[in-house]
């Protein structure tokens, strides 16, 4: 499969979160290719796709440069930083009829964000499916300085 390369500068969180919920709405197919022990990545149930995408290993990217980019090549990567996992995830949640948010938040004094992270709204409730480290669980609670909620209109 060949690699198309877009650049576009991302100037702002709202920004930001729309490329990575186009992205993840563009590209939701690519969990159907996708496998984890011979399964793909789209029959898994909610916490089985949380898990493989905990494991992805945390790769930051280069300071000043956002990389967005879609959920089979971070797959293939194998490697990715919240914006990375929040696209798999968001992919996830759409080919499931899940509906989600994008929590964007700071642990800074001043609250500028700097972390995005979905919340899978389910029985109601809207529950953290922050995968960004290993160490991370579903539902684990917050401590922030500033939350904004990216509500993103289902498309497919």
């Amino acid at each position: 499969m060949s690699m198309v390369i877009t650049v576009e500068p991302l100037f702002d969180k709202d920004q930001t979160c729309s490329t990575i919920y186009d992205i993840s709405n563009r590209y939701a197919g690519d969990l159907d290719l996708c496998y984890y022990r011979d399964r793909a990545l789209s029959d898994l149930k909610p916490e089985e796709i949380y898990g493989v995408v905990r494991r992805i290993e945390y790769e930051q990217d280069i300071p000043g440069t956002e990389v967005i980019m879609r959920p089979i090549h971070i797959m293939r990567l194998n490697k990715g930083d919240c914006k990375k996992k929040t696209t798999l995830l968001g992919s996830y949640a759409l080919l499931r009829g899940i509906p989600f948010r994008y929590a964007c938040t700071s642990k800074k004094p001043d609250g500028r964000i700097h972390h995005i992270f979905p919340q899978f709204c389910i029985n109601g409730e809207y529950i953290n499916y922050d995968a960004t480290y290993p160490w991370y669980r579903i539902g684990e609670p917050k401590i922030v300085t500033n939350v904004e909620y990216f509500n993103p209109v289902r498309r497919i």
